[in-house]
């Protein structure tokens, strides 16, 4: 059961090190990593991980808001509506 990371970062000036590290020190052998900002919906990175995943697979990651900018957009890629969408009020906490 492999230990997938990933780490992220929202602007040119950060650096992935940190977080690298700490994954490193987790037992993370396979990272993928990401410069995007959290509001952008294009994370290729992301996308090759959430493809690549398997039962079994665990992610890790060193921030929640790496991995999401919001509740709505963590929970999207997993969530596989049963029957069609009603509407739904969502509330945003800061």
């Amino acid at each position: 059961m492999p230990l997938i990371g990933y780490a992220r970062v929202s602007t040119g000036e950060q650096t992935l090190y940190p977080q690298l590290v700490e994954l490193r020190q987790e037992g993370c052998m396979i990272i993928h990593e990401e410069h995007a900002s959290g509001a952008d919906r294009s994370r290729p990175a992301l996308t090759r991980l959430l493809a690549a995943i398997r039962p079994g697979d665990t992610l890790v990651v060193v921030r929640l808001d790496g991995l999401a900018y919001s509740l709505v957009q963590l929970l999207r890629p997993w969530a596989i509506p049963s029957t069609p969408p009603r509407r739904r009020a969502v509330s945003r906490c800061r």
